[in-house]
């Protein structure tokens, strides 16, 4: 039934482009850069929706798969960005340009790492003192260091994307420079979005999972990460 709704939802999406594409005119380019606009705000909103029905679909059954993370962290990555794409519409409602429209989706990537960056900083600083009191507790082990490796380059990101553009900023560029400086920016934006929506859609499954009530009638515990020598404590009776 789902399947079948997204279906008529990527129809309907089509058809409608092409309505919106039929009744503008097309030699105004104001008109027909709204009409791109509307059109990429329900192109998003179609891929957000397949994101959620995908995760409902398989997150009983795959809760830490790459697959539902990944799916997670684009469909808050869609939403945020669909929103900021309808805030720009009305905002710029009759200046827009074909070419505003493009720069705009292209930095979209630094809006969301803008947008993310206190909440990536204050989870990187909790999770790098958590990692120090680990190593305290369990001892100076390379697998206790994976946390606090990690937490410093989150950290490190949370900058880096602002000092290379504060960099940029401060000489003079010509029109060559400027568009290696713009790549570069989306290249570096879009990566650190990229490992962002990992650590939220991360954050919400632990979230979900720690407030999850198991079933009681099992006769068996399962500690992760907990090793035990079977054999010092139970003896292997066979029949």
């Amino acid at each position: 039934m789902e399947k079948k709704s997204y279906g008529i939802l990527s129809l309907l999406f089509v058809i409608t482009s092409i309505v919106i594409l039929t009744i503008v005119d097309r030699t105004n380019n104001v008109n027909l850069s709204l009409a791109i606009q509307l059109i990429l705000i329900l192109y998003l909103s179609r891929i957000s929706y397949g994101c959620l029905l995908y995760i409902r679909n398989n997150y009983k059954n795959w809760k830490y798969s790459y697959k539902i993370i990944m799916n997670l962290g684009l469909f808050l990555f869609l939403v945020i960005n669909v929103i900021r794409q309808i805030g720009l519409l009305i905002r710029d409602f009759q200046l827009t340009t074909v070419q505003e429209i493009y720069l705009n989706t292209l930095e979209s990537f630094h809006f969301f790492t803008n947008l993310t960056m206190p909440l990536i900083l204050i989870i990187s600083i909790f999770g790098f003192i958590t990692n120090i009191v680990l190593m305290k507790k369990e001892g100076f082990k390379p697998r206790n260091m994976l946390g606090v490796i990690f937490c410093v380059l989150a950290i490190i990101a949370v900058f880096s994307s602002q000092i290379v553009y504060y960099l940029f900023e401060q000489v003079s560029l010509n029109i060559n420079q400027k568009y290696i400086k713009f790549f570069i920016d989306i290249c570096l934006n879009a990566t650190i979005s990229y490992f962002y929506c990992i650590i939220l859609a991360t954050l919400y499954c632990n979230y979900m999972a720690g407030h999850h009530e198991p079933e009681y009638n099992k006769d068996y515990v399962i500690i992760l990460g907990c090793q035990i020598k079977m054999e010092r404590y139970f003896t292997v009776v066979s029949y």
